[in-house]
Formats: structure tokens, C-alpha cells, sequence
């Protein structure tokens, strides 16, 4: 399962989780945790033990070369383990919005024997999800 997504150095880290739950089409009910150079970040509302804010933490920081890698791990029971990876680095554009390009998915919670079907590509409707994001700026540009 993977997504690409273009995204502005200044994202936070608790803006890609939100990113990361619309571009592979989740429901956003589970915990999570970022882990940077052995450090993890979560959302401080839910009180996890020996985490920083992830709202402190910008993709530029967590991602300072092309090549980093840090971990997103989503529902803290199921332990749905991604690695963020940073392909390359675009040169800046004020007007640019946060927008998937590419990926393959399965369904959330899939409990069988069998692996997942992987849920239909629909770049457009993502991007006009990633779209509608509040943030305390107001978008992620």
C-alpha cells in the first residue's frame, strides 16, 4: 500500500496524518504515532506516554534530505506500520496545494486470511478532499 503526495516543507506532522488518512481513504478512528530519529510524535490531546506534539514538528525538520525515512504508525492495536519517505524536494511555489499524485491502497480493518483488495485509484477525489483541510492557517499552503 503507498500514496505519493506533494506537500509543502512547512506541513506539520499532525497535518500529514491528515493527509495520510484522506489520501488512502481512512476514517481517521485509531491512534497514531510519527517516530523521527527515535523520537515519537502524537497528538497531545491523547496523552500518550514519552511523545512530543507533532504539531511542533514540520516536514522539513523531519525530513531533511531526500532518502529520510520516518515511521507513521496507525491504529496503536492493529499496528499499521508506514514509512514515510522523501522522494526529492520541488522548488518552492506560494501557490501550490497539497495534492496526491499517485498510490494504491487496501480497505482499512481488513480481518481475513486473505490479503486485502486493493481499493479502487481516484487521485481526483482525494485531492478534492486534501482540499477542504482546516488548519490554524487556514489550508496547507
Amino acid at each position: 500500500m503507498w500514496r505519493r503526495v506533494l506537500l509543502p516543507a512547512g506541513t506539520s506532522l499532525g497535518e500529514l496524518h491528515h493527509v495520510a488518512q484522506i489520501a488512502l481513504e481512512w476514517d481517521d478512528d485509531h491512534l497514531h504515532v510519527f517516530t523521527v530519529d527515535g523520537i515519537g510524535y502524537a497528538d497531545p490531546n491523547h496523552g500518550l506516554d514519552g511523545c512530543g506534539d507533532e504539531e511542533t514538528i514540520t516536514l522539513a525538520s523531519a525530513l531533511p534530505r531526500p532518502g529520510a525515512k520516518p515511521a507513521y504508525r496507525y491504529d496503536l492495536g492493529d499496528c499499521w506500520d508506514h514509512t514515510v519517505l522523501l522522494e526529492k524536494v520541488l522548488p518552492p511555489d506560494p501557490g501550490a496545494r497539497p495534492a496526491c499524485v499517485g498510490g494504491r491502497a487496501p480497505v482499512e480493518d481488513w480481518h481475513h486470511d486473505e490479503p486485502p483488495p486493493p481499493r479502487p485509484f481516484r487521485p481526483a477525489e482525494i485531492d478534492a478532499r486534501l482540499a477542504e483541510l482546516d488548519t490554524p492557517e487556514g489550508s496547507l499552503r
